[in-house]
């Protein structure tokens, strides 16, 4: 029973290796991959709402909210209230960006080291991801009785 023939189980264990591996390349510099995920967004894009930065994550606010903690209290990004004092934003901190420039050589390597394990087929890995990840979410009305 080692290869279950359903998606799920090797979709959560391919998730467990490449996690594994990041986690291992990243905490050279300090953090785990879903620390950097956050940090690099962010760099990439500027200040977010906290909002919009879990939709564009695939989190929720509370796994988010969990991940950041760290983050403010290194000092690697702020949360200040927006124009809207609702709205929660979340920006880099000049030490974050330090922080980013140190990691990122270690996630380069994890990525050249998944490349080179598939092959040349990471495009391809990419896009069938792309396609997972815009599966909607089911309605209420299409959850069987006993997952309510």
């Amino acid at each position: 029973m080692t290869d279950l023939n359903c998606t799920f189980f090797r979709l959560r264990k391919a998730t467990r290796r490449i996690t594994a591996l990041y986690d291992d390349a990243l905490g050279k510099a300090g953090l785990t991959a879903t620390q950097f995920s956050v940090l690099a967004m962010i760099a990439t894009t500027g200040p977010l709402p906290m909002s919009g930065m879990a939709e564009a994550l695939g989190m929720d606010a509370s796994t988010l909210t969990r991940t950041i903690r760290p983050l403010v209290e290194r000092g690697d990004v702020s949360v200040s209230a927006g124009e809207d004092k609702r709205v929660k934003q979340v920006a880099l901190t000049d030490k974050g960006q330090e922080t980013v420039a140190r990691a990122v050589p270690h996630w380069r390597a994890a990525q050249k080291r998944v490349a080179q394990e598939l092959g040349g087929d990471i495009a391809q890995l990419h896009a069938l991801l792309t396609t997972v990840s815009g599966i909607r979410e089911p309605e209420e009305d299409e959850v069987p009785a006993a997952g309510r």
